[in-house]
């Protein structure tokens, strides 16, 4: 709906505002070959974070039997939306890698044409792929080819 322009009401804010933070996807059962599927979603949360706001989108999926197969959640930042005197939502202590040196590192090259990658499988935000579109919000580049050319992880 969103790549359509359609919002909830009183979510009003464009890709220049937005950030996918945090996504859940709980598969329920065994997921079918072929099936005709049907997606219901909500708002699940709106969390007051002071100048963000944090949305909570849950979106289940159904078989034609009207099963339930899946439970999809996404949580996006909205900067500018917060202050609004909503609950700040939950708090989690700070995941804080252990003390010691990484027991392997491992450092990849990350291709400019990323981004243009993502949107084969949906991500469809011009502010990830349009130069022009990102320097229209304060950004030199759009921001999936805004970091270092390489990506480091480290296994503990």
């Amino acid at each position: 709906m969103a790549k359509e322009g359609k919002q909830a009401p009183g979510l009003n804010y464009g890709f220049d505002r937005v950030l996918h933070g945090e996504q859940y996807t709980e598969i329920k059962r065994p997921l079918p070959k072929s099936a005709k599927l049907t997606h219901k979603g909500k708002i699940k949360e709106i969390y007051d974070k002071g100048k963000f706001a944090l949305v909570v989108t849950e979106i289940t999926t159904y078989d034609e039997s009207g099963e339930e197969l899946v439970v999809n959640e996404m949580t996006t930042f909205v900067r500018g939306a917060g202050g609004f005197g909503g609950s700040r939502g939950p708090s989690s202590e700070a995941n804080m890698p252990p003390g010691r040196a990484p027991d392997a590192v491992v450092t990849e090259l990350v291709p400019e044409n990323q981004a243009l990658l993502y949107r084969l499988s949906g991500d469809w935000n011009p502010l990830h792929a349009d130069p022009s579109f990102a320097q229209a919000f304060g950004f030199q580049r759009p921001i999936c080819m805004a970091s270092a050319p390489s990506v480091t992880r480290a296994a503990m």
